[in-house]
C-alpha cells in the first residue's frame, strides 16, 4: 500500500558542528542535510528466492541491494509554480543482475520519471556494480517545507529515500568566535555583539554559553532583515585559558562559537603576608598595620574572611544546616508532646463537666490550631536562621586578633591601611590565618599572624658545645649553669633523647626548680661507642611557658682508615657478553684491623649480576693490604659509571667509593647478503623441485671486537614449502675475521619459494635476529622444442604429411609429457602422445598433417609438462589475401603530450570494399614472447610480469559488410610517465574462413607527463621565541610556486593548524609563477613546552592523484626546566624528626627565566579528630623563587618534619614565569622502632664435640622506620667456635631477616654460651645457646701393661683421692649425726677407677704426641738428608 508522507513541518536532521557562517554558507549551498548520512530505512523484507533465480546475495541482510545515490533528495531555493529537477541513481550492490522498481509517488508535487519513459511501476534490470538514472521533479505550490518518502522495492526489500524541500529559511548572522582576551580574574568583563537576522522568516533563537561566561539576554525572537544587540560577560573565578563552545539554536539547527578568554591575576597584593607581634603580656594589646594594595587598573573589593577557599566556606554552611535541622526535628517533636499533654488535660475537665460533644470537637479544633500556629512560628524562626547562614559571609572573626576595616573597596593604583590588634590571654605563641578575597586574586591572600604571649623565662651559659675529635668510650665533661632571668618562679625538666649518640649523654641534673635570680651548675658526661659525627640538641621545658632551653653537641668520633692503590678501575672497551677482569689493592693505613665488605649499587641480582667481586668481605690488619679482584661481565649495550663502596662492620656504610667505569660495545657484523639469499642468483644456479641446493652466507665482523652468532630453528609453517639447514648453526666470530656459513635449500612447492632465515648476533639489532630471506623459483622440469611452429605449406588434400621436431630435457629431474592438438577435430597429429625423457635427454616427435579443404588452417600443438611449464607448437598451412582499405596511415598513430591518468582519444575511418564479409580484428602485439621465454630459460630467471596496456582500440571486433566502413576509436590511458608505444595487428577473417589474415600492423605512440612545479624552498621554518608581556603573533613565509611542465596546472593547497594558508587554489600556466603566504600561530602550543611543531603544505592536482608536499617546521622556546625528579620520597623517620632531600633541575630553554614554589593545598589532614596541620609546618622548600640563567643549574631542598603516628603526601608546584607547571609529589611518614625476635633460647642437644652444628632465628622490624642491628660476641667463652652471620646490618619496615648460629663444641662436654642481640638504640637482648658435646666411646676389660709413666701418675693421684675421701667421709658422718641425714660417699675402689681412667687418657694422649713429634722430626731429617745430597 502507498502512504502519503507529504507534511509541512520542518525536519529534523543531525548536522555536525558548524560556525554560524559556516551555517549560512551551507544553507545557500543547499546542503544542509548532505552531512546526516541516515542509514537506509527498510520498511519490509521479501523472499529472495520468490522473485530471482540467484536467492544468495553477498549484501549484508540490513542493507538494500541497491545503494541510493543521495541517500537524501534535497531542494532549495526555488518558487511557487516552478519545477526544479534532480538526478536520483541507483547502484546494484550485489555480485548479479537485480531488479528494482520505484513506487510512481502519490502526490501532485513530486514525479519520478527515467530517462525518457513513463510508467506507474518503474521496473529496471540492473548488471552488478551498474546504475540506474531517474530524475526526480518537483512542482511546489509555496514556498514552504516539505518531506516525502520514495518507496523503492528490490528483490528482497523495500526501503524509502527521503525527499526534503526547504523554503523560507532563517539565517542568522552571528560572530564565528568570542574571543575576551586577557581579563582579571574574578572580575566581570563584558563584550557587546550584535546578532541579525539575515534570512527570510522571522525566527526565535537560543543562546546557550559554558561555564564561567553569561549574557543580558539568552533568547529572543528576531525578525528578518533586523538585528539587536546583546552583551556576553564574563566572569572567571580561576586564572586560567577558558576555551569551549557557545551553542546558538533557531530554526531546529545549532551554530557553534568558539567562546576563548584567558583569566589572569591581577596585580593586586598586601604590604606584607606575615605579622609578627612583639611579646606581650598578658591582658594587654599591640597594634600593626599593612597595606592592600591595588596596581591594577580596575576597582577591587575585598573583604577578611575566615576560611581559605569558598570550599570550606560551604562545608561549614552545610554543617550548620545539618545542625539546624536536626535542632528543628526536636523541637516539633517537643511542641507535638506538649500540645498532646495539654489536650489529655482539657479532655479531663469535659469530662468532669459534662460538656457537649460539640464543645469537644471545638476545644480539638482549638488544640490543633495551636499546634499549627506553633508549627509556623518555629518554622518562621528556622527560615530566618537560615536566612542568616546563607547571607552570613563567614569575615575573619577571632578573640585574640582583631583586623579593621574587614571589607572595603580600592580604586584602581590606590591602597588603604588595615589595622591588625594583637591582645593575648595566655602565655602561648598564638598563630592564625586570615584571608583577603579581593578581586583579580584567584586565590585570597593569607595573612598570618603570629603573637607571643610572654611567660616565666629562663637561660643557659652556653648553648653550644663542641666537642671536637673524640675517640670511642672516651669520657668528656662540660660543666653547664642554668639561670632564672625572669620575675617568677621557674620549673624546668629535661625532655629525653632517644637518638643513637643521645643515649651517650648523662646528666647529673635533669629536674628542678629556679627561685627569681638563682643560678644552679650541673654536669654533662658524654662517652659513645660507636664512630661517627654527631649533632645532638637537648631542650628543657618550662612550666608555665611555651619557650624551651636548647643546648647543642657537636663533635666527630673517630673511625678507622684506609685507602686504594688506584683511583678508579677502568675496564675500557670490552664487547657484549664476555667476561674482562680487573685487580685493584686496599691497604689498610689505620692501627686498628677492620671488617670491611664490598659491593656494587645497582648491580643486578644472582643471574642478572655483571659483577663479581674476589674477596667480597674480609678482615685487614693494620698496615696490611687485600687484592681485590673484579671480574666484569657485560649483559648491556652502554657506558657502565659504576661506583664500588665498602662498608665497615661495626663503624657505618659507604665509608669510600672507587669508580668503575667500561664502555659495552656491540661487536660490527655484517651479513653477506644482508637481505635477501638468492639460489637463482647466477645463469646456471636453478633450483629444481626436490632437489637439494647449496649457497652461502657470510658473517663478517669489522670490529675488534669478538661476537656471538645462533642460527634460530626454522619455522614449522614454513616447512610445507621447503627445508633448509645451515652449517655451522652457532659459533664465536674473532675481530676483523669472517664466518661463513652453508646453507642448504630443498623445495617441496613450485614457483616463488620465500623463508625467512633468523641469525641473531648476540647483543645487536636491540635482541632481535636479523632476517635473511631465502628467495628461490623451484621449477619443475623445463622441456624445449627443437621448433616453435611446423609450417606445412601448400599441402593437397586428403594426403598425409609429415615433420618432426624434438624435445629435449633441459633440467635435472625425468619430464613426463602427454601431447595433443588444441583443436578437438584438427587435420593435425602427433603420433606419440605420452613420454618420460630423462634428465638432460631428448625424445623425437612426428606429426602428421592431413588436409580436408582448400582453405588456410592453423591449429597449436600442446605439450603438458607434469609440474613443469607446457610447450606450444604452432601448425600452418596454405594462405589467402585482403580487401580492406583505409585512407589514413595505420602505420603510426601519434596521441601527443597528455598527462598520466587522464584519458585521450583519436579516431580513424576503415571500408570494407571487398564483396564478402569480413570479421575484423584488433589485437596487440606482445613482445616476443617465445624469444624471451627461450631467454629465461637460459638465464634461470622467472619471467617478467606482464604489464598493463596503455593503448585501447573500441570496438575491437566488428564484422563488416561488403561496402561498408567502421569508424574505430584509438585510446589511451597510462599511470606511468614517459613515452611510450605499442603495436596493434589488424586482422581479417572471410566468410566462413577459420584463418585470419594480418591487414596491418599499427603503432600507437604518445608521450605522458605529471605535473611538475618548482619551489623556491622545499622546507619552510619558522621560530618563535617567549617574551613577557608580549603577545602571541603569527609569525609569516613566502612561497613561490613555477609551473615546469608543457601542460597548464590546477591544483589545490591545504595545511593543518597550526600553519595557515592564504590561498586555497590555483591555476598556473607553463613557465608562470604565483607567490603564496604560509602563516604559523605559535599559541597553538598551548601547554608552553619548547619543541617543534611538525607540518605539511600539501599540493593536490585536478584529477590526477600526484601531489606535491613542502615540509612547514615551527620551532617554540617557552622557559623550561628539567626536573631531577616529580617524586621526593621521605620514607619514613623517627617522631619529631627532620630529614633533607635534594633536588636538582636545570634551565633547557634559550632564555633566562624566573621560578616560585608553592603548595596545592595550605593545609594537609591529619588520622583522627586532630585539626589540620598547615603545610609549611610538615614540608619546607628552599628557595621558594628564584632566576636562572639558560643552561643553568639549580638544587632544590625539600624538608620534612615527622610528627608522631602520621603520613603525609602533597604536591608542590613550580611556576615558571612564560613556561608551564611542574609537579613534585611529596610523601613521608613517621613511626618508633618496633621488632621481634623469633626466640631467645637456642637448644642443639647432643653435639659431636669436634663437628659444627648450626641453628637460625629471624629479627623481624614490625614498625615502618629502617633500624640497624649488631650481635656481640663479647661474652662468648670459647672464642671463634661460635660463629653468627651475618652479625650486623639493616632491616626495612615491615620485613625480617634470618640469622644463622654455628657452634662447634670443642670438648666432649655440656656448654652454655650467650649472645647479645642490640636492635636500634634500645639495650642488647640475650640469646642462650646450649647443648651438650659428645664423642663415640667403648668400654673394654684388657690386661693393662707395665708402664712406668701410668705408675707414677697413679701413685700421686690415688694419694690425692685418698686424702679427699677421707675429708668427704668425715664430712658425711658428721652431717649424718647433727641432721640425720644418711650422705653418699665414693667407696675406694670408685675412686680408683676413676683415677685410672683419667691417667690412661693421659698416657695415650702424650703417646699420640709423641708418635706425631717423631714422624715430624723423621720426615724434617729425611728433607734435610735430601738437600745435603742435592
Amino acid at each position: 500500500m502507498m502512504q502519503k508522507k507529504l507534511t509541512q513541518t520542518n525536519r529534523q536532521a543531525k548536522i555536525q558542528e558548524f560556525t554560524p557562517s559556516q551555517l549560512i554558507q551551507k544553507q545557500l549551498s543547499g546542503q544542509i542535510f548532505e552531512d546526516a548520512h541516515p542509514k537506509i530505512k527498510i520498511i519490509e523484507f521479501q523472499n529472495l528466492a520468490d522473485f530471482s533465480s540467484q536467492p544468495v546475495s553477498s549484501v549484508p541482510i540490513d542493507e538494500p541491494l541497491f545503494d541510493p545515490i543521495p541517500p537524501i533528495i534535497q531542494f532549495t531555493d526555488y518558487e511557487p509554480l516552478q519545477i526544479k529537477e534532480k538526478i536520483f541513481k541507483l547502484r546494484n550492490k550485489d555480485r548479479v543482475a537485480r531488479r528494482v522498481k520505484i513506487y510512481k509517488p502519490d502526490s501532485r508535487l513530486f514525479q519520478v520519471v527515467p530517462q525518457g519513459i513513463y510508467f506507474m511501476i518503474i521496473i529496471h534490470q540492473v548488471a552488478p556494480g551498474m546504475e540506474t538514472n531517474f530524475i526526480i521533479r518537483f512542482s511546489p505550490e509555496s514556498k514552504s517545507d516539505y518531506n516525502y518518502d520514495v518507496i523503492v522495492e528490490t528483490e528482497r526489500e523495500k526501503f524509502v529515500v527521503p525527499i526534503v524541500a526547504v523554503g523560507k529559511r532563517a539565517m542568522i548572522d552571528f560572530p564565528d568566535s568570542l574571543d575576551f582576551g586577557n581579563c582579571p580574574v574574578k572580575y566581570t568583563t563584558e563584550k557587546p555583539v550584535i546578532i541579525r537576522n539575515l534570512g527570510e522568516k522571522t525566527t526565535k533563537w537560543f543562546l546557550k554559553l559554558p561555564l564561567g561566561f553569561d549574557a543580558d539576554k539568552r533568547e529572543g525572537v528576531l525578525e528578518y532583515g533586523k538585528n539587536e544587540q546583546i552583551v556576553i560577560k564574563f566572569f572567571p573565578t580561576e586564572a586560567r585559558s577558558y576555551k569551549n563552545k557557545a551553542i546558538l539554536q533557531y530554526d531546529n539547527m545549532e551554530a557553534y562559537v568558539p567562546i576563548i578568554g584567558v583569566a589572569h591575576n591581577g596585580n593586586v597584593y598586601l604590604s606584607k603576608s606575615q605579622i609578627n607581634m612583639t611579646e606581650a603580656f598578658i591582658g594587654l594589646q599591640l597594634q600593626q598595620t599593612l597595606q592592600i594594595i591595588n596596581k591594577s587598573n580596575v576597582k577591587v573589593d575585598f573583604e577578611w574572611r575566615a576560611f581559605a577557599t569558598e570550599k570550606e566556606e560551604q562545608e561549614k554552611k552545610n554543617r550548620l544546616r545539618n545542625q539546624l535541622e536536626e535542632e528543628e526535628a526536636e523541637e516539633r517533636m517537643l511542641i507535638k508532646e506538649l500540645v498532646s499533654n495539654e489536650g489529655v488535660h482539657e479532655e479531663l475537665e469535659l469530662e468532669e463537666d459534662e460538656d457537649s460533644e460539640e464543645e469537644e470537637r471545638d476545644e480539638k479544633a482549638i488544640i490543633l490550631k495551636r499546634q499549627k500556629k506553633a508549627e509556623l512560628q518555629l518554622a518562621r524562626k528556622y527560615r530566618n536562621i537560615r536566612k542568616a547562614i546563607e547571607d552570613d559571609l563567614l569575615l575573619f572573626i577571632d578573640d585574640i586578633f582583631t583586623i579593621e576595616p574587614t571589607q572595603g573597596q580600592i580604586w584602581p593604583n590606590s591602597e588603604m591601611t588595615v589595622t591588625v590588634t594583637f591582645v593575648p590571654r595566655s602565655a602561648f605563641l598564638y598563630q592564625t590565618v586570615a584571608y583577603c578575597n579581593i578581586s583579580c586574586s584567584e586565590e585570597r591572600l593569607p595573612l598570618n599572624l603570629y603573637g607571643q604571649g610572654m611567660g616565666p623565662r629562663a637561660f643557659l651559659s652556653v648553648y653550644e658545645v663542641n666537642l671536637g675529635d673524640v675517640f670511642v668510650n672516651e669520657i668528656h665533661k662540660t660543666e653547664v649553669v642554668i639561670e632564672n632571668r625572669g620575675e617568677i618562679e621557674c620549673k624546668f625538666e629535661l625532655m629525653p633523647n632517644e637518638r643513637a649518640f643521645g643515649k651517650m649523654f648523662k646528666f647529673d641534673v635533669e629536674r628542678g626548680v629556679l627561685a627569681v635570680g638563682q643560678r644552679m651548675p650541673f654536669t654533662i658526661t658524654f662517652k659513645s661507642s660507636i664512630p661517627g659525627e654527631f649533632k645532638e640538641t637537648f631542650r628543657w621545658k618550662l612550666e608555665g611557658s611555651t619557650d624551651q632551653l636548647t643546648i647543642l653537641f657537636i663533635g666527630h668520633v673517630i673511625a678507622p682508615t684506609f685507602n686504594f692503590q688506584d683511583e678508579k678501575i677502568q675496564f675500557g672497551t670490552v664487547s657484549y657478553s664476555f667476561e674482562q677482569t680487573k685487580s685493584i689493592r686496599m691497604t689498610n693505613t689505620s692501627t686498628v684491623a677492620f671488617t670491611y665488605e664490598l659491593k656494587i649499587p645497582g648491580d643486578g641480582k644472582l643471574a642478572e649480576r655483571e659483577f663479581e667481586i674476589e674477596p667480597r668481605r674480609n678482615t685487614i690488619q693494620p698496615k696490611n693490604f687485600d687484592v681485590i679482584k673484579v671480574t666484569f661481565i657485560p649483559k648491556q649495550i652502554k657506558t657502565y659509571e659504576q661506583v664500588m663502596v665498602v662498608d665497615i662492620e661495626g663503624v657505618g656504610q659507604d665509608m669510600l667509593s672507587i669508580p668503575i667505569t667500561a664502555d659495552c660495545q656491540a661487536p660490527r657484523v655484517e651479513l653477506r647478503p644482508s637481505d635477501r639469499l638468492n639460489f637463482n642468483k647466477g645463469d646456471d644456479q636453478k633450483v629444481f623441485l626436490r632437489n637439494p641446493c647449496k649457497s652461502r652466507v657470510d658473517l663478517i665482523n669489522t670490529s675488534e671486537l669478538p661476537a656471538k652468532f645462533v642460527v634460530l630453528p626454522q619455522n614449522d609453517e614454513y616447512k610445507v614449502l621447503a627445508d633448509y639447514t645451515v652449517e655451522p648453526s652457532s659459533g664465536k666470530i674473532n675481530g676483523n675475521s669472517t664466518m661463513s656459513l652453508e646453507v642448504t635449500l630443498t623445495t617441496k612447492k613450485l614457483y616463488d619459494i620465500t623463508l625467512p632465515l633468523q641469525i641473531n648476533i648476540v647483543g645487536t639489532n636491540n635482541g632481535q635476529p636479523h632476517v635473511i630471506t631465502i628467495v628461490a623459483f623451484s621449477e619443475g622440469p623445463k622441456v624445449k622444442t627443437s621448433k616453435t611452429e611446423l609450417d606445412f605449406g601448400n599441402v593437397e588434400v586428403l594426403k598425409d604429411y609429415s615433420l618432426k621436431l624434438t624435445l629435449t630435457n633441459d633440467s635435472d629431474i625425468e619430464a613426463d609429457f602427454h601431447a595433443f592438438t588444441k583443436n578437438k577435430v584438427s587435420i593435425f597429429k602427433p603420433i606419440q602422445k605420452h613420454g618420460i625423457i630423462k634428465p638432460k635427454e631428448s625424445c623425437e616427435i612426428e606429426v602428421l598433417c592431413s588436409a580436408d579443404d582448400a582453405v588456410k588452417v592453423s591449429d597449436v600443438l600442446h605439450f603438458v609438462i607434469k609440474e613443469g611449464d607446457d610447450v606450444e607448437v604452432q601448425l600452418k598451412a596454405k594462405g589467402i589475401g585482403s580487401t580492406i582499405f583505409c585512407k589514413d596511415d595505420l602505420s603510426s598513430v601519434n596521441m601527443g603530450v597528455n598527462y598520466t591518468h587522464r584519458k585521450v582519444t583519436k579516431e580513424i575511418f576503415v571500408e570494407n570494399k571487398g564483396r564478402k564479409q569480413q570479421k575484423l580484428q584488433w589485437t596487440q602485439k606482445k613482445p616476443q614472447q617465445k624469444k624471451e621465454e627461450q631467454d629465461s630459460k637460459n638465464n634461470k630467471a622467472p619471467p617478467p610480469p606482464e604489464e598493463e596496456s596503455v593503448f585501447s582500440i573500441a570496438p575491437d571486433t566488428i564484422v563488416l559488410p561488403p561496402k561498408h566502413g567502421i569508424m574505430f576509436q584509438f585510446r589511451g590511458y597510462s599511470q606511468k610517465k614517459g613515452k611510450i608505444s605499442e603495436i596493434f595487428m589488424l586482422n581479417s577473417t572471410i566468410g566462413t574462413e577459420r584463418k585470419a589474415n594480418l591487414l596491418f600492423a599499427t603503432t600507437i605512440e604518445g608521450d605522458f607527463i605529471q605535473p611538475t612545479l618548482q619551489f623556491s624552498e622545499r622546507k619552510l621554518f619558522f621560530k618563535y621565541s617567549w617574551e613577557k608581556n608580549v603577545p602571541f603573533m603569527p609569525i609569516s613565509k613566502n612561497l613561490e610556486i613555477t609551473c615546469a611542465c608543457p601542460l597548464p596546472v590546477n591544483f589545490d593547497l591545504k595545511c593543518q593548524q597550526p600553519f595557515t594558508v592564504n590561498q586555497d587554489k590555483l591555476q598556473l600556466n607553463p613557465g608562470k609563477s604565483a607567490v603564496v603566504r604560509i602563516d604559523f600561530d605559535p599559541a597553538f602550543k598551548s601547554d608552553r613546552k619548547s619543541g617543534d611543531l611538525e607540518g605539511k603544505l600539501q599540493l593536490s592536482h585536478y584529477e590526477h592523484p600526484h601531489k606535491d608536499l613542502i615540509d612547514l617546521i615551527g620551532q617554540v622556546n617557552f622557559p623550561n626546566l628539567i626536573m631531577e625528579t616529580n617524586l621526593i620520597n621521605f620514607g619514613s623517620i623517627l617522631y619529631d624528626t627532620t630529614k633533607k632531600m635534594v633536588m636538582t633541575m636545570k634551565n633547557q630553554s634559550e632564555m633566562a627565566l624566573n621560578y616560585e614554589w608553592t603548595f596545592v593545598s595550605e593545609e594537609l589532614s591529619t588520622q583522627g579528630q586532630q585539626p589540620n596541620i598547615p603545610i609549611n609546618e610538615i614540608f619546607d622548600i628552599l628557595p621558594l623563587s628564584g632566576y636562572m640563567e639558560p643552561g643553568s643549574e639549580e638544587q632544590v631542598e625539600f624538608v620534612y618534619n615527622a610528627i608522631g603516628g602520621q603520613r603525609f603526601k602533597t604536591t608542590a608546584v613550580c611556576h615558571v614565569d612564560g613556561g608551564p607547571e611542574y609537579e613534585v609529589t611529596l610523601v613521608g611518614d613517621s613511626s618508633l622502632l618496633s621488632s621481634k625476635m623469633s626466640t631467645t633460647l637456642i637448644e642443639l642437644g647432643d653435639v659431636r664435640f669436634c663437628e659444627w652444628v648450626s641453628r637460625e632465628f629471624t629479627i623481624e622490624n614490625t614498625g615502618k622506620v629502617t633500624f640497624e642491628f649488631k650481635i656481640d660476641l663479647r661474652h662468648i667463652k670459647k672464642k671463634g667456635f661460635v660463629d653468627v652471620q651475618p652479625q650486623n646490618g639493616k632491616i626495612a619496615g615491615g620485613e625480617k631477616l634470618r640469622i644463622t648460629v654455628r657452634v662447634s663444641p670443642v670438648i666432649p662436654a655440656e656448654f652454655k654460651e650467650i649472645i647479645l642481640v642490640q636492635i636500634g638504640y634500645y639495650e642488647p637482648e640475650p640469646i642462650t645457646i646450649i647443648g651438650r658435646g659428645v664423642y663415640p666411646s667403648m668400654v673394654v676389660q684388657l690386661p693393662r701393661s707395665e708402664n712406668p709413666l701410668f705408675q707414677q701418675k697413679f701413685d700421686v693421684e690415688i694419694a690425692k683421692k685418698k686424702a679427699d675421701l677421707e675429708t668427704q667421709t668425715k664430712r658425711a658422718q658428721l652431717i649424718a649425726k647433727t641432721q640425720n641425714q644418711k650422705v653418699q660417699v665414693k667407696t675406694l675402689e670408685q675412686v680408683q677407677l676413676e683415677v685410672e681412667r683419667d691417667i690412661d687418657r693421659f698416657v695415650f694422649c702424650e703417646q699420640i704426641k709423641r708418635t706425631v713429634l717423631d714422624k715430624q722430626d723423621e720426615r724434617t731429617h729425611s728433607r734435610d738428608q735430601k738437600r745435603e745430597i742435592l
